[in-house]
């Protein structure tokens, strides 16, 4: 493969995750040109040429019908919002097709884009944690070093030290992509040396919602690989953990604080997710079936308020992918949504391909990723056949 257009796979799959999950998603930083800018470049990039999308699932259009019909019956329009998710799923098909025409697995891209930035991301992390000086602010919140890895300071206040985030909005958005890109890697190239970058890079996130999927899901990947036995005996502890979890919920919390020193009564970001998780599917029964038009919050503040004493305010959003998707579009978009992932999921025959979905799914209970271009790629990508190995 040409070095140029070797340079451009890359670049063009770390823009799409710049825009899916990186510090312009939150400070608005040139988000909408980069966007235009991905969708011009795979647009004139196709003009020459017919665009069959080949590469692309026909469930994914499925979903997308489905989207318009349910944004319809909400209200009888689609407003702005509702129209950027569905350019954002014209544009992951887009650049699906791009890939898929170029020769290039786009999962072993994904797994080769993240180890290149795990690896400077460590770097960055590395000589800010010894060197803060070197910091330059961006704005209140965010500040950068050297312009590849980015911090905020209102981790200091809430942990005493920064935490590895790369270029991602937050640490627990890079930490379910490493984590991602972890098991992507297990499951395809099973490059060893890779897979250690990831997992040193996963423990510098101190995301402890990544930490609570990944980890589990890695240690039982392990174990299966030496004793299919003494997995199912492993599955069945955490079967048992959840159900305590569930039944008694004070001593997991507990269990969880004093492993992580984080407590779910004054950290923020916790109390946000639990509410996010709970509240939010409890706001969502009654939009069960359709929904709710874009930006009515009001059932999910109501709740906010009598419980917590505080709103989120209509841009507020819920952090919880699939409880979004519930409470957003009603249980049964949730549900095709569920469906489309878990098949695209099996379309990439991988090994172990069922702890790859619980990881996306488990990823997608912690961030607010499910209608990024990148994640919505990973629902369409149909795999090339031949090779799982990038041209070189």
């Amino acid at each position: 493969m040409n070095p140029t257009f070797r340079a451009m796979n890359y670049l063009l799959l770390v823009l799409i995750l710049l825009v899916s999950g990186g510090w312009v998603v939150v400070t608005r930083t040139a988000n909408e040109f980069l966007i235009a800018f991905i969708f011009s470049f795979l647009l004139f990039g196709f003009l020459r040429s017919k665009i069959k999308f080949a590469s692309v699932s026909p469930r994914s259009f499925v979903l997308v019908t489905f989207l318009i019909l349910v944004s319809f019956f909400q209200d009888g329009l689609l407003d702005d919002k509702e129209v950027a998710v569905i350019l954002k799923m014209f544009i992951a098909a887009l650049a699906c097709e791009y890939y898929f025409v170029r020769r290039v697995d786009f999962l072993v891209l994904f797994v080769e884009t993240m180890y290149f930035v795990a690896l400077v991301s460590l770097f960055s992390f590395i000589v800010v944690l010894f060197i803060p000086t070197v910091l330059v602010p961006i704005d209140g919140e965010y500040s950068t070093a050297f312009g590849v890895g980015y911090f905020r300071s209102s981790e200091i206040a809430r942990f005493g030290f920064y935490r590895n985030q790369s270029f991602f909005w937050e640490a627990g958005v890079f930490g379910s992509l490493i984590g991602l890109a972890y098991f992507l890697n297990e499951a395809s190239l099973r490059n060893r040396r890779i897979s250690y970058v990831f997992l040193a890079t996963m423990l510098t996130t101190f995301s402890m919602g990544a930490f609570l999927i990944f980890f589990p899901l890695a240690l039982y990947s392990m174990i299966r690989q030496r004793s299919r036995s003494f997995a199912r005996g492993f599955l069945l502890v955490g079967v048992v953990c959840l159900l305590s979890a569930y039944y008694y919920p004070d001593l997991f919390v507990g269990i969880l604080e004093v492993t992580f020193g984080r407590s779910f009564s004054n950290d923020a970001s916790l109390l946000v997710r639990v509410n996010d998780l709970v509240l939010g599917l409890q706001a969502s029964g009654g939009g069960f079936f359709l929904g709710r038009p874009s930006g009515d919050y009001d059932s999910y503040n109501e709740l906010l308020l009598d419980e917590h004493g505080y709103t989120k305010g209509d841009e507020g959003g819920i952090t919880n992918s699939i409880v979004w998707l519930i409470y957003k579009y009603g249980f049964p978009f949730a549900f095709i949504y569920l469906m489309v992932l878990f098949f695209a999921v099996r379309r990439y025959k991988l090994k172990n391909s069922y702890i790859l979905f619980t990881a996306l799914v488990g990823f997608l209970m912690i961030e607010p990723l499910s209608v990024s271009i990148f994640w919505l790629m990973l629902l369409g990508w149909k795999p090339i056949e031949q090779s799982r190995i990038l041209s070189s």
